[in-house]
């Protein structure tokens, strides 16, 4: 590819990334962050196993799904969870590579009273995308980029087992972009979040809960890297809303299940997306008192528009099964959780995930 030069092809290039790649739209001196639909690691091997259902996530790690649910835990407790995703496309011009992080979170909590304090940190996103360099086709640009967080959560609960929970969260986002022959830019990006669950028993059997993550928006400044006296390029990005609706049926002792239906506001981080609604089913079966199974399913509604997504075949909804082992004694546990779009998904959306999660609680 042609060396840049100066601002002004700069500017050029990413006017034409406009129309060409809307995912990393930018335009003068701005450069919106990549962050991809399908490239967040699980937080939690018993969530995943459970159809990924936020709800299905107990004890600390909780805090980074459904907040109110740390309000269930008896003294104290302190969990750790690594994970790994399958290289895959959420965009007609972007490829992954496989991601992982070990860890990929980690969360302590402890009660005082009623109360439940709780804090951790994840790696949200880490990951590698390709996508054609816009001065040679046949050519591709790379760029790492990494999405970390760090959370501060509060629960209390009732005797009647209802729960309330908020968290405030801080994250962090970090962007390296490459040409085939020298780096474009280098920068970073940060914002604030929130999110708040509330859980109410309706019957002995039956438990109710609903979530909301409000949108956080990222802003930073990322370095233009060819020209460094051409100034600094203003970094932006958004982790999108989440709201969810949820229902956890206690027929017996051992068995639970879950079904959850959540809706992400992808439609307000960036041009070319929408507002999808997936849905989130999970049971759990008590073999014996030491070990539990995991079944589950969950939809990844793309939120490409029909006209992105008719381009290519990868960008359909993605249809996953869900399966996982839970393994506990004498405070410590050990959670095994993966999920596959391979054997509903055909053509379309195809990606494996992983997560194991461990800790200790008393």
């Amino acid at each position: 590819m042609a060396a840049i030069g100066g601002h002004g092809r700069f500017v050029k290039k990413y006017y034409l990334i406009i129309v060409l790649f809307p995912a990393v739209a930018a335009s003068g001196h701005q450069l919106r962050l990549p962050l991809q639909y399908d490239r967040y690691l699980p937080w939690s091997a018993r969530s995943l196993g459970m159809g990924s259902a936020a709800v299905a996530g107990g004890g600390a790690s909780a805090l980074f799904g459904q907040p109110d649910r740390t309000g269930g835990l008896e003294r104290w407790e302190a969990g750790v969870s690594s994970a790994a995703l399958s290289a895959g496309r959420s965009h007609v011009s972007i490829e992954s590579e496989a991601s992982r992080a070990a860890p990929s979170a980690a969360a302590a909590a402890f009660r005082l009273g009623g109360h439940v304090l709780a804090f951790g940190c994840r790696r949200a996103v880490d990951v590698r995308i390709s996508f054609p360099d816009v001065y040679a086709p046949l050519l591709s640009d790379h760029a790492a980029l990494e999405l970390d967080q760090a959370v501060l959560g509060w629960a209390y609960s009732t005797a009647g087992n209802a729960s309330i929970g908020f968290s405030l969260g801080a994250s962090r986002a970090g962007f390296d972009w490459r040409g085939p022959d020298r780096a474009y830019a280098a920068g970073e990006a940060s914002g604030f979040g929130f999110s708040a669950g509330l859980t109410i028993p309706v019957t002995g059997e039956i438990k109710l809960s609903l979530a909301a993550a409000a949108k956080s928006e990222l802003k930073g400044t990322a370095d233009f890297l060819p020209d460094p006296a051409a100034g600094d390029l203003e970094l932006s990005g958004a982790v999108p809303s989440r709201t969810a609706a949820a229902v956890e049926y206690r027929p017996e002792t051992g068995l639970i299940l879950v079904a959850e239906a959540a809706m992400s506001g992808w439609n307000t981080v960036t041009q070319g997306y929408e507002g999808r609604i997936d849905l989130h089913l999970g049971a759990e079966v008590q073999i014996i008192e030491a070990l539990a199974l995991r079944l589950g399913g969950f939809t990844m509604t793309s939120p490409l528009d029909e006209y992105e997504r008719r381009l290519d075949a990868t960008l359909r909804d993605g249809y996953f099964l869900t399966a996982g082992l839970g393994l506990s004694c004498k405070g410590f546990y050990l959670d095994l959780g993966g999920a596959s779009s391979r054997p509903l998904s055909g053509g379309g959306q195809s990606q494996n995930r992983l997560a194991v999660s461990a800790g200790f609680g008393r």
